[in-house]
């Protein structure tokens, strides 16, 4: 039996079949958004987080956030990773 769960984007509920914390709808969007920064990656492969939101349009923290899970290494991660994660944990 799924889990009835709110997605992380659009708050909406849904049922949670697998990993996925996003609805359907933005689950195309968020794989359109990693796509670019996967695609951007593959070109630029020693790319920092910044250069890689100003050429994908793709925020920061949203790169951080991929990191962070997992799905793309970067070359370095600025301070404003570490503050971001500090804040997690308050």
């Amino acid at each position: 039996m799924p889990d009835f769960i709110n997605c992380k984007h659009c708050k909406k509920l849904f049922a949670k079949f697998d990993q996925s914390s996003y609805c359907d709808n933005c689950t195309e969007v968020e794989e359109e958004v990693f796509r670019k920064v996967r695609n951007f990656l593959y070109a630029c492969p020693n790319s920092d987080a910044i250069a890689i939101s100003k050429a994908t349009g793709v925020p920061p923290l949203k790169i951080f956030e991929y990191v962070k899970e997992g799905r793309v290494a970067i070359a370095s991660k600025p301070e404003i990773d570490e503050a971001s994660e500090e804040g997690d944990e308050q």
